[in-house]
């Protein structure tokens, strides 16, 4: 019952395109439209009503699934630390509070050239990231 139907949707379109190809005057342009005109009569044929209204929901819930796929699997990791001892596993410094003195400021963006002291590196890098990173400041308390 359903291919009765599609079948003289099919030879409509297909006068139709007859009438429409008569004012056509390149031969390219027959061709292409003939080419068009099987894709799209094929694809109604194969996909009935049912399928069509669910097809482009598929579609872009796919296109979402693959998008947040690709943003959250598919994307590596950025190091942060990609110039200070990069041989070693863990990083650790210890410093004496004998030796801070009064005040000491070290470097939490991994940017300084004095680590693991800061010397503001952060600033650029901030201003560059829209970042908030900031140094550790450690001070003595005043007696």
């Amino acid at each position: 019952m359903g291919t009765d139907i599609d079948k003289k949707d099919m030879d409509m379109d297909l006068e139709a395109m007859e009438l429409n190809n008569s004012d056509l005057e390149d031969e390219d342009d027959i061709v292409l439209t003939d080419s068009v005109f099987f894709i799209t009569s094929y694809a109604r044929m194969l996909l009935n009503d049912n399928t069509q209204k669910i097809l482009p929901w598929t579609l872009s819930a796919a296109a979402v699934g693959y998008a947040l796929y690709a943003t959250f699997v598919l994307i590596k990791k950025k190091r942060i630390n990609k110039k200070i001892q990069l041989e070693s596993d863990k990083i650790v410094h210890v410093v004496d509070i004998e030796d801070v003195g009064k005040k000491a400021v070290f470097c939490r963006c991994w940017k300084s050239e004095k680590f693991p002291y800061c010397d503001g590196s952060h600033n650029k890098h901030n201003e560059c990231t829209g970042d908030n990173v900031g140094p550790l400041i450690v001070k003595q308390k005043d007696s």
